[in-house]
């Protein structure tokens, strides 16, 4: 109930603050103001070049598949995680009210990862990025199973790196998209990874789950989410550049 009432009160207002696409007020993309920008009817050279790709040719490119599955791999980790953290400090141990503070204090150290994540992408290749982060990711992971009474000071690592590792990517999800795949299409190609990614928020908390159920312990689930960690790792690397993508594009 609280959080519906602040949701009402606090985004209601907000929502009516967003603005459509930036050249309707005079300004490009990256808020560099631009007077011969207005309602459309001119638009700088900047723009006319920009990347214009079709929901059908992004799904017909192995571009769109590889972004898509590795943010698919991120979600299923994720969810996995923070669906099963509490359960699984409580059964090495850990008091409720101790599980809860480590719950919330990853999504809390996330931001940190999202800011940096961000502020990285515009001056490095996000590709690269996005693989320093399922790196972080990983080593958090790695933490996490061995988390015990006798290696509690594991939490720690756990929760900075996991945290780091899930902002991350959570910020570069948008902006590797708009990069590949330009701004005309960017809500119906978002829409369609959207949606495939949410296989990943079914998949990864039922596996872990699973595992808990026939193994009675949690350690085999975050060893093998550590393992795709590193299959993701090899999807992003993979990845062909923005260069190369589009040049593909041009030839299908």
């Amino acid at each position: 109930m609280i959080y519906s009432l602040g949701a009402l009160v606090l985004l209601t207002p907000l929502s009516l603050l967003i603005r459509h696409k930036p050249e309707k007020y005079g300004y490009l993309p990256d808020g560099e103001a631009n007077d011969s920008i207005n309602n459309h009817k001119t638009a700088p050279e900047s723009l006319q070049t920009e990347v214009d790709i079709t929901a059908k040719q992004a799904l017909k490119g192995s571009t769109f598949w590889h972004i898509t599955l590795a943010l698919t791999i991120h979600l299923i980790i994720l969810l996995a995680v923070i669906t099963h953290v509490m359960p699984y400090l409580s059964t090495i141990g850990f008091t409720r009210s101790y599980s809860g503070f480590i719950a919330s204090a990853i999504p809390m150290i996330s931001i940190t990862g999202r800011l940096g994540s961000g502020w990285l992408g515009d001056k490095f290749d996000k590709r690269w990025v996005a693989t320093g982060c399922f790196t972080i990711m990983g080593l958090g992971l790695l933490a996490f199973n061995y988390v015990s009474h006798e290696a509690i000071a594991m939490i720690f690592p756990f929760a900075i790196f996991f945290g780091i590792g899930w902002g991350g990517n959570t910020t570069l999800r948008a902006a590797l998209l708009r990069e590949y795949f330009g701004r005309s299409r960017f809500g119906s190609i978002l829409g369609l990874t959207m949606g495939m990614l949410a296989l990943g928020t079914i998949i990864g908390p039922l596996f872990a789950g699973w595992v808990f159920d026939n193994r009675n312990s949690y350690h085999a689930a975050w060893l093998t989410f550590a393992c795709f960690v590193f299959i993701a790792l090899i999807i992003v690397m993979t990845t062909p550049s923005v260069s190369n993508h589009i040049q593909s594009i041009k030839k299908q």
